[in-house]
């Protein structure tokens, strides 16, 4: 999943921010 490496490449992009909005 593209997701999961832009996650871990990119873990200061906007999706980081989205993902950490509905985990809290």
């Amino acid at each position: 999943m593209p997701t999961i490496n832009q996650l871990i490449r990119n873990p200061r992009k906007k999706k980081v921010r989205k993902t950490k909005s509905p985990a809290l």
